[in-house]
């Protein structure tokens, strides 16, 4: 049974779901429990926590969320959404319109859908998928085997720390992408569409 409160402190769980408008997730890396002070619905059971930002709550809703121990799941669904600091788990799931990212994830899946996303950290993860209307990127990535970059208009840098062999599938219309890596990466890029312009650049 879900309830709508203004303050919650509880243990993360394994699965989190978060669903709204206006959302900043904070998480810290140092904490195993999920704080707000914000106006939201709650129902929270052995192994998922579902959250709810009020949908007549025009006022920024602001989430604090322990992730010192691995998830299994987090899903995100919300417009103007804000997340930073140290993301951990197995998937990672996020729709919006509208996604600011200033935060080190570490997942074996992270899927992006939606419009109008700026991505700016690190990104740990196996499988990166990207699939939005206007991408703007000044990302670095570790340990990853397969990128998908699905867009219109895409622009910034991508670079890679290690020299793990990376596939990436680019299917853009219009932008410019520089890529950073070491001469000893092992780096194959599918481009179907040609219509955005790709710079590859050997750093040391």
């Amino acid at each position: 049974m879900s309830e709508k409160i203004n303050y919650c402190e509880i243990t993360v769980q394994k699965i989190l779901k978060v669903s709204g408008n206006n959302i900043h997730l904070i998480f810290d890396k140092n904490s195993e429990n999920i704080y707000t002070k914000s106006i939201i619905e709650l129902n929270a059971d052995e192994e998922i926590i579902n959250i709810k930002s009020d949908e007549d709550n025009n006022n920024k809703v602001k989430i604090h969320v322990g992730s010192k121990n691995k998830m299994q799941e987090i899903s995100i669904s919300a417009d103007k959404l804000k997340i930073e600091g140290d993301i951990f788990s197995e998937i990672i799931n996020i729709n919006s319109n509208g996604l600011i990212s200033n935060a080190y994830i570490r997942s074996k899946i992270y899927n992006f859908k939606g419009n109008g996303l700026y991505l700016n950290n690190v990104l740990n993860s196996d499988k990166i998928s990207l699939d939005s209307n206007g991408i703007k990127t000044s990302v670095e990535i570790e340990n990853n085997q397969l990128f998908d970059i699905d867009a219109n208009g895409v622009a910034g840098k991508i670079k890679f720390r290690d020299n793990l062999p990376t596939k990436m599938n680019l299917n853009c219309m219009g932008g410019l992408i520089s890529l950073y890596m070491s001469e000893k990466k092992v780096f194959d890029i599918n481009q179907p569409t040609k219509g955005t312009l790709v710079k590859k650049i050997l750093i040391q």
